[in-house]
């Protein structure tokens, strides 16, 4: 690259896979409204990294809307668990699983200003990608596209399929998002490709326009893989997990043989809840094993051998070439880990990613 980037502090060192020390990660501080940590370089260097070929950061993040069932998506934040800008400014890309934020009156259940306030600021300033989480379970779906009704329930007809693709697509353009992911639960492998495929002419690898170009066209999955037929038109596939992964090994990642390396992100499931309330302190952090069936070992920021955690176990994977990147579902209780703000999520992007000095 051309220009430095100083984005994270750690003395970058040799990997293996059974075992690895690095130096202490100096994990950046989260700002307060208003805090000017960091000058407009930063942010242009920001901006010119997530550009740049690296391991991606995925996550599905929900803290910043009300609870599901609500009204409407107006919510008046009360921490920086709950905003945007609080997410760290190295993730690249925001899954909003629970709704779309607008600022605009107009669209009565979405509206949410300070929340779409955020989602740009980080868009034009830290060039973070926010994707419509277009679900695709169990075809409950109604919907008017170019003055037709239609019900997924009950017609599932080619016809249905893309316009399902086309009215999506004109919402993701409405409120001014980088792409979808469309989440494949109880849908078809026939019926997802032929979505898909329509879904590709506006965004990912195939679509017509340069612009749409840089647009992402995204399929989640949890359980059984979705048809082949959807490689030459996403972005990337992800794994989702709903559960800590199964397995826990290298061994075990559910990565079906059709899809690159270089599309593929896979997701560790970040505990959300306990008899007491949010676990916060254990999510992502199951013992991991690497391709030999030996538990992964690392040493931790105070020096002691420890046995590595998945979160981490799927940074070094994605680094070590085996995935294009990796995340959680969902991240939002680790703001309020012991050692600091997203500090596991910001510690594996740091691993996954050295910083140039």
């Amino acid at each position: 690259m051309k220009k430095t980037i100083y984005l994270i502090s750690i003395a970058a060192t040799a990997l293996a896979l059974s075992c690895t020390k690095e130096e202490a990660l100096e994990v950046q501080k989260i700002p307060s409204p208003g805090d000017e940590l960091f000058d407009e370089q930063y942010y242009a260097n920001l901006r010119e990294w997530k550009k740049s070929k690296h391991t991606l950061t995925y996550v599905y993040y929900a803290a910043w809307a009300p609870l599901e069932g609500a009204s409407s998506m107006y919510k008046e934040p009360t921490t920086m668990a709950e905003r945007f800008i609080g997410l760290p400014d190295s993730l690249d890309i925001v899954n909003l699983w629970m709704g779309v934020p607008s600022s605009d009156p107009a669209d009565e259940y979405e509206y949410s200003p300070v929340a779409a306030s955020d989602m740009k600021y980080c868009q034009e300033v830290k060039g973070t990608r926010f994707v419509l989480h277009v679900d695709a379970a169990h075809y409950n779906h109604q919907f008017t596209w170019n003055g037709k009704d239609y019900d997924l329930s009950a017609d599932r007809s080619e016809e249905a399929l893309r316009a399902y693709a086309d009215y999506y697509a004109d919402q993701v353009l409405h409120f001014g998002l980088d792409g979808v992911d469309y989440d494949f639960e109880g849908w078809s492998a026939s019926d997802l490709a032929i979505a898909i495929e329509q879904s590709g002419k506006h965004f990912g690898p195939q679509a017509e326009t340069e612009e749409g170009r840089q647009m992402l066209n995204i399929v989640d999955y949890f359980g059984s893989y979705p048809s082949e037929a959807i490689e030459p038109y996403i972005s990337y596939l992800v794994c989702q997990a709903y559960t800590q992964q199964i397995g826990n090994s290298y061994n075990s990642i559910g990565k079906p043989a059709w899809c690159p390396a270089d599309k593929f992100i896979i997701c560790e499931q970040w505990n959300q809840s306990s008899s007491e309330g949010p676990n916060r302190d254990n999510g992502g952090y199951v013992p991991y094993r690497g391709w030999d069936g030996e538990t992964l070992m690392t040493y931790d920021e105070n020096g002691n051998y420890v046995e590595m955690a998945s979160l981490e176990a799927y940074a070094r994977y994605c680094k070590d070439g085996f995935g294009a990147g990796f995340g959680a579902y969902y991240i939002d209780s680790d703001y309020y880990f012991s050692k600091g703000p997203y500090w596991n999520l910001r510690r594996c992007i740091q691993i996954a990613n050295p910083s140039i000095h």
